[in-house]
């Protein structure tokens, strides 16, 4: 029986945990990582790049039997399994099927929400347009420049959130 569980990666090792090499599909562990894809203009180039980022820097989603616990510190860029106490989280498969279907969604019709909120610390708000469309969170940081940090109901990390994709929870 497998579970799903949150690793914790070396920042920009995200793609080589969740990918074939060397990751965990080499070792038959099924993951995840949820993907942004974004269009930003780049410095002294004409037009466009697209560029894919993970939704949560630092994190891949595992799914682990009993028998894998003794493979994660063979894969050097494995950190850990997040956990609370001396426990780990089991990640609840309803949230990964959520998050996937939206990012899909997102993926397909890239959305934009009008209008522009002032982020101030410890508002509750709702993340939209983006892969994390409608879950919600507290920002944990003024925002004065554009984008805040707002910590997720998920509990994981606090995510860098653009002025324009989030809204007030009344």
């Amino acid at each position: 029986m497998t579970d799903w569980y949150a690793l914790t990666v070396r920042g920009g090792q995200e793609l080589a945990v969740a990918g074939q090499e060397g990751g965990l599909p080499r070792y038959g562990i099924e993951s995840y990582l949820p993907i942004e894809r974004r269009e930003v203009r780049v410095r002294h180039v004409k037009g466009v790049q697209r560029v894919e980022r993970p939704l949560l820097p630092g994190y891949v989603f595992a799914a682990l039997a009993p028998s894998d616990w003794a493979l994660l510190p063979r894969i050097a860029a494995v950190r850990g399994v997040v956990v609370v106490g001396d426990a780990p989280v089991r990640v609840r498969l309803a949230d990964l099927e959520r998050m996937r279907r939206i990012e899909q969604e997102v993926a397909e019709q890239r959305g934009r929400p009008g209008g522009r909120v002032v982020l101030v610390r410890g508002t509750r708000v709702e993340i939209v347009g983006t892969a994390m469309d409608g879950w919600a969170g507290t920002v944990a940081n003024d925002a004065g420049t554009g984008a805040g940090r707002v910590l997720i109901d998920f509990g994981l990390r606090a995510v860098a959130v653009p002025l324009d994709a989030v809204k007030r929870i009344a």
